[in-house]
């Protein structure tokens, strides 16, 4: 089938808009502070002042309303195991505050990171 006249051109505009709309909406990417350890007090800390790069990237989402609902469900999931399981070393505490922390990021800014 042949497109001709003004048919051709709304093809085009429509084409390249969809184009840009899903340049813009994704990937986004759930980036999570990194934890620390201490064997001294046996015990994680979440190291929220560590530089970006040294963040860990918990998942890939097509939208960043979608990293964000992931992000809620992690951190809500992790919270309810600091409260519910034995938490001695405070690893799921950390991981809750963590994800509280945590960041989306599209791609785009994750390049204009490096």
């Amino acid at each position: 089938m042949a497109l001709y006249g003004i048919e051709a051109v709304l093809f085009l505009v429509v084409f390249h808009f969809s184009l840009l709309v899903a340049q813009a909406s994704g990937p986004w990417y759930l980036l999570v502070p990194p934890a620390d350890y201490s064997t001294a007090t046996h015990r994680y800390t979440s190291l929220a002042d560590a530089p970006l790069g040294r963040w860990y990237h918990d998942g890939e989402y097509g939208s960043e309303r979608e990293c964000q609902d992931a992000r809620g469900a992690k951190g809500g999931e992790a919270k309810r195991l600091s409260t519910t399981v034995l938490d001695a070393d405070n690893y799921y505490h950390a991981q809750a505050w963590a994800f509280q922390h945590g960041r989306c990021v599209s791609r785009n800014d994750v390049l204009k990171l490096r």
